[in-house]
């Protein structure tokens, strides 16, 4: 039993009880004093009992009603002829239920289905299984879900082989919350089986050399299966094989490709196989042989004049369009060196730039970036990933000479933009103010079923005030986008600007409207226009011809993540000053390695560049006869970044290409920025083990740092896992010249391992290696694990295997159940009501003389 108050804050009207007290003491009433007192107490009580009514006063009284939840695994390691036993072990169950007492069912794999409150008593069946066995998450779910009138139980219906949340961890928090956690055993699948359980394969080789690939396959029985080996995607190998029940070992003769990363899969089918999922296993090879570059350009034969420049060097350079950007950590580390040239940030993804900054971080890999139209500040790298990378800030001052510009931001605020797209329509509003110069002007009109300004036009030096202004734009409504584009047109066209912009932003189809008259008349005077389509949604073909009748630029964002790119973009190229065209000669700004050699003196005119400002660190090399950048380098984590902020093809270096110094210059370029690994002797290898991943790193212990420990300035470990954030640990020595380490929950996906020795804040050796897990650890189909089932019980303070009639017939627990009570005080304050106004009103001692 106890007592509740549900809103504490209304005692403080107990403070009227003074006052009371002090007209008592000051009253002038003729009354008998005892008939006073008795009215003080009852005013007393009327004013208590009000206010705890107010307070919600509740008491908690003790039931004996019992409530059960039962955890049931629907993961693919169960059995279905499990889940049949487990329908009638929860009917046997209910049927030891007495009145009042209440059961429910979720079910669990990867995720974990939510009961309603029809729920509750509900069957058992469901038709899904999933990848994984999230049981911590399941318990906390189970334990959200209990009601606090009951006395609550969990029952964990489960084969043991938990992913996720620890478990063990979770149930120690039922426990301590007096919710005990019974575990019933489920058998594991019977079916026929076969999976690739692990494919081993040295770490490291070099491009060309013979090796083996050893594949473990496991069988619920004997039979045959057929087997494939593909390296990157290429069949290599294919054959069938006989089985024996159990573990079967094979070795396969391979020769390592000329990638970076080999990826080398193994599959494996049978007739009889219950779960294909499982049924391949893959290794990860890093191989040496000749530095490899890979250029992106929109325009790939624009890339033949550094193709064959390098070629001359003997640098292997690769060209792709930007289709070929590659998306994943593996696929960057399969070139020593990335370079973009001309390429716009808006088509890259935000998965893309944190794999290429996590590429040049932490493992190395070199980046270039060189100028053209779409790079730097007019690629709308400004405040991204990318522009963290580089030595180079994509903002500037603008020149007093240049033009001012008058800007108006047309967006959408439609029903349909709620959420992620509004709050980046409002990110991307926010950059582009940030990017104008104080003597431009901006202006923001958010559109629905009509036009509102969010900010007037108004100077762009007043930035606080136009963020604030932006930060408060809200989505909802219809979509009619020409009166917004009419209302920006009449507001620049009398603005006081050298150059008129207009951007505009939609997700959906507008209301008709005489769009061509409109866009041509903002033309004619002076005013362009450019338009951006969010998503599938949106009418695109509208909104590219309004692009091409304003001379403006049409963008198609499919990802809203891209917005914020685009505006800067579209900012910076309105501004036309990121942008000089003019000739002029590269100028030596320090001295650097990369120039030894480069009769720079004999270099012909560079037609143009991209403006940019150093950031303070970065090393300039070259600058231009205005003392702005052309050439800058720094280092980026463990990789080597550099930017030209001229080209290196046949427009702004028409006449370098057929300069004598342009092979040798770009590829002492190319050569400082690839990635290179000093490995020292060391040697990392990694596996499957359990649920984690164990590495271990072996160093030459006559080099005199072999039999260093941890504490003593070991070795330090990165892994990269699929969602590419960095794991860090230092390595332990478990024997001379051996260190080892363990990532633990792991997830299906790419691996990348690097191992590095420090001295003095400097990596002096590294070395990696690399792993795939391809399915899931819940598909390794591994029998019951009845160790793991005990200790989650023991954890949990509940039983292991009870018997069905025990969970409504033994040890049940008490609830309680809150009584709110303040009906029964409102009452008795109505109820005494009449006797305080009757011993206000009516003085005792006259009742008794007319009683006389």
């Amino acid at each position: 039993m106890y007592v509740d108050l549900v809103r504490p804050q209304w005692l403080w009207l107990l403070a009227v009880l003074g006052p009371l007290w002090w007209g008592y003491r000051r009253s002038l009433v003729d009354m008998p004093g005892m008939q006073r007192v008795v009215s003080l107490v009852v005013r007393g009580v009327i004013v208590g009992l009000l206010v705890l009514a107010l307070s919600g006063l509740s008491m908690g009284v003790g039931t004996g009603r019992q409530m059960v939840l039962f955890l049931v695994d629907r993961s693919a390691s169960v059995s279905e002829e499990a889940l049949v036993g487990v329908e009638e072990y929860i009917r046997e169950a209910a049927e030891g239920m007495r009145v009042g007492d209440r059961y429910g069912v979720m079910h669990f794999a990867e995720g974990v289905t939510a009961p309603r409150t029809e729920d509750w008593g509900g069957a058992v069946s469901a038709d899904w299984a999933d990848r994984g066995t999230e049981a911590g998450m399941a318990v906390q779910a189970g334990l959200a879900n209990l009601s606090p009138d009951y006395g609550g139980r969990l029952v964990v219906l489960s084969d043991g082989h938990a992913t996720g949340v620890d478990p063990v961890r979770v149930l120690g928090m039922a426990r301590g919350g007096g919710t005990p956690v019974d575990v019933v055993p489920l058998p594991s699948s019977t079916d026929a089986e076969v999976l690739v359980e692990r494919v081993e394969a040295p770490a490291e080789v070099r491009s060309g050399e013979p090796f083996e690939l050893a594949v473990w396959i496991r069988s619920s029985e004997e039979t045959e299966a057929d087997l494939a080996v593909y390296a990157n995607g290429i069949r290599t190998h294919e054959e069938t094989v006989p089985l024996r029940a159990g573990e079967n070992q094979l070795r396969f003769r391979q020769v390592a490709g000329t990638d970076n990363i080999m990826r080398y899969r193994v599959t494996a089918s049978a007739q009889a196989d219950r779960l294909v999922d499982n049924n391949t296993g893959s290794a990860l090879i890093r191989t040496r042989g000749e530095p490899k570059a890979l250029l992106i350009d929109p325009r790939p034969q624009d890339g033949r004049y550094l193709r064959w420049a390098l070629e001359q060097e003997d640098i292997e350079l690769e060209v792709r369009s930007v289709r070929g950007i590659p998306r994943t950590l593996t696929e960057l580390r399969n070139h020593d060196l990335l370079v973009f040239s001309d390429v716009p940030a808006h088509e890259l993804s935000e998965p893309q730039m944190a794999a290429i900054r996590s590429y040049v971080r932490d493992f190395g890999g070199g980046f270039l970036m060189l100028g053209g139209e779409q790079s730097f500040g007019l690629g709308g790298y400004y405040r991204t990933v990318l522009e963290d990378l580089l030595p180079l800030r994509t903002d500037f001052e603008r020149e007093r000479e240049t033009p001012s510009l008058g800007m108006v931001l047309v967006i959408d605020k439609s029903g349909s933009m709620a959420g992620i797209k509004i709050e980046l329509a409002k990110e991307a509003a926010k950059a582009a103010a940030e990017l104008l110069d104080a003597r431009d002007q901006v202006g923001v009109i958010a559109f629905d079923g009509r036009p509102s300004w969010v900010c007037e036009l108004h100077s762009a030096a007043d930035r606080s005030y136009i963020v604030d202004r932006i930060s408060s734009l809200q989505s909802g409504g219809g979509t009619d986008m020409g009166p917004a584009i009419r209302a920006a047109y009449q507001a620049l066209e009398t603005a006081a600007a050298g150059l008129k912009h207009v951007i505009v932003l939609t997700d959906g189809h507008s209301a008709p409207d005489e769009y061509y008259a409109l866009v041509t008349s903002m033309r004619s005077s002076g005013i362009t226009v450019s338009t951006v389509a969010v998503g599938e949604t949106a009418d695109r073909d509208l909104l590219a011809h309004i692009a091409g009748w304003g001379d403006g630029r049409y963008y198609y964002a499919s990802d809203p993540y891209t917005i914020p790119q685009i505006f800067a973009k579209e900012t910076m190229t309105a501004a036309r000053s990121a942008m000089r065209e003019a000739p002029f000669l590269a100028q030596p700004a320090m001295a650097h390695p990369v120039m030894q050699g480069v009769a720079l003196e004999e270099a012909p005119f560079l037609l143009g560049f991209v403006r940019t400002r150093a950031k303070p660190t970065s090393e300039v090399v070259l600058a231009t006869e205005g003392g702005e950048p052309l050439l800058a380098f720094w280092r980026y984590g463990l990789g080597q970044v550099g930017g030209f902020t001229s080209d290196a093809k046949n427009r702004w270096a028409a006449e370098w290409v057929e300069w004598p110094g342009f092979s040798r210059f770009w590829a002492q370029i190319f050569r400082h920025l690839l990635r290179s690994e000093e490995a020292g002797g060391m040697q990392v290898w990694a596996r499957v083990d359990g649920d984690g991943i164990e590495v271990v790193a072996e160093t030459p212990v006559d080099q005199g740092w072999g039999l260093q420990s941890a504490s003593t300035g070991g070795l330090e470990m990165t892994v990269m896992g699929p969602d590419l954030v960095p794991r860090e640990q230092v390595l332990e020595a478990s024997a001379p010249g051996r260190y080892r380490g363990r990532i633990e929950e792991t997830g299906m996906g790419d691996y990348h391992i690097r191992v590095s020795r420090r001295e003095a804040g400097q990596v002096v050796a590294e070395a990696g290696t690399a792993l795939a897990l391809p399915y899931p650890e819940e598909l390794r189909i591994e029998p019951t694990d009845e160790a793991a089932l005990r200790n989650w019980a023991s954890a949990g303070g509940g039983r292991f295997d009870p018997p069905p009639a025990a969970i409504f017939g033994e040890g049940r627990l008490r609830g309680s159940r809150a009584v709110r009570l303040w009906p029964w005080l409102l009452s008795a304050a109505i109820l005494l009501l009449p006797l305080d106004v009757a011993l206000r009103r009516i003085e005792w001692s006259r009742l008794g003389g007319s009683a006389r």
